[in-house]
């Protein structure tokens, strides 16, 4: 199920038209397949206002440019959403095909689907309405919400993935623990997703060492990591930018996360870093009782920040982070730069999804 949540900062929310040209290409059935799932087809009625053809008209596009822009603000899309993760999700756009027949334009969540093609929905046979021939061009208006939030105070950041670029420091010190014990090694997105859903390093290590290995494993993986950071870490992409712009309209930055380290030890990672500057609160894990999904560190946060929770944002890389913020009552930003893969972050609701720190300042209305 996807989760709800109260929004607490207002999103303000703009449609733009943005122009898809392309040609008509022959696909491979699986719209057609998709299209005619009943649990599919009662929410493209419902959530769409009409009873698709059973079948979808494929383009392929021209400018990928236009794609690219549609597929930045996915936050704001129609969600049909699978009885089970078994199936993947569905993200819609209301549309225009030809300049009059109402459609909209489909995005599966699988991986490794097509860069350069929309399929498109009507409630006619697009294809034999406009008597289209493979290769004939077409044109699709799609209409895409842009979210922003407005009314802000603070907005509070997590740290790692969403500030720092730590994921693959994490990933190679997890794994160095592991092969010095004759371990296997576990893939990226594995951890990620681990990571991603608040498991402890103990919980992951559990499900993948010996248990009379793993009090030796955390101290060896915590050794490694302390030592890479020390070497060197720098802000994501984006992160000065967003920060600046925070910062330079007069509303409050905070950090909250859940690593167990000390608020000393978080500050001086952000003076090295450069960015200490920026924030005027900063809580950690053992600054309160209880960790994620708990809301004691926003809520720790907003109280030394001395601001009401209704003007607060948490803005992080996990899904976790999500269900921390919504815990707390604030509004919740899912940045794509650490461990939270798109899928499961859409089935946590946040109230907008940035690909990077950068594209922050578009997205706040002031």
């Amino acid at each position: 199920m996807l989760r709800g949540g109260s929004t607490v900062v207002e999103i303000d929310i703009e449609a733009i038209n943005v122009e898809i040209r392309g040609r008509y290409v022959h696909g491979k059935e699986e719209g057609r397949r998709f299209v005619s799932i009943p649990w599919a087809l009662s929410q493209f009625k419902e959530k769409l206002g009409f009873t698709p053809y059973p079948g979808t008209l494929n383009v392929k596009v021209d400018e990928l440019s236009s794609l690219r822009l549609v597929r930045k603000h996915l936050d704001g899309a129609v969600k049909i959403v699978p009885p089970s993760r078994s199936y993947c999700l569905g993200l819609c756009f209301k549309a225009v095909f030809e300049g009059g027949e109402p459609c909209a334009v489909v995005i599966p969540l699988v991986k490794g689907y097509y860069t350069d093609i929309v399929e498109v929905i009507a409630p006619v046979e697009l294809r034999k309405h406009f008597k289209l021939r493979e290769g004939d061009r077409v044109k699709v208006n799609v209409e895409v919400p842009i979210k922003r939030v407005k009314g802000l105070k603070a907005v509070i950041f997590d740290i790692d993935g969403t500030i720092f670029d730590n994921v693959k420091l994490f990933y190679r010190s997890f794994n160095e623990a592991l092969r010095s014990f004759k371990l296997d090694t576990l893939p990226l997105d594995r951890l990620k997703r681990e990571l991603s859903l608040g498991k402890s390093l103990t919980e992951i290590l559990s499900n993948h060492a010996p248990s009379d290995l793993i009090e030796e494993l955390y101290e060896e993986i915590n050794v490694v990591y302390k030592s890479l950071i020390e070497e060197g870490i720098r802000p994501l992409k984006g992160v000065r930018k967003a920060l600046n712009f925070v910062k330079s309209h007069k509303i409050l930055i905070g950090a909250a996360t859940g690593s167990d380290v000390s608020a000393e030890e978080l500050e001086d990672l952000l003076s090295r870093s450069g960015v200490a500057e920026y924030f005027d609160v900063v809580v950690t894990r053992r600054d309160v009782k209880r960790g994620k999904p708990y809301p004691d560190i926003i809520w720790k946060c907003i109280e030394l920040l001395g601001v009401e929770k209704e003007g607060c944002v948490y803005v992080g890389d996990s899904a976790i982070d999500v269900r921390t913020g919504k815990a707390a009552g604030i509004s919740t930003i899912s940045v794509l730069t650490g461990v939270g893969a798109l899928e499961d972050l859409i089935y946590e609701e946040p109230d907008l999804i940035i690909d990077n720190l950068g594209e922050l300042p578009s997205r706040i209305a002031l």
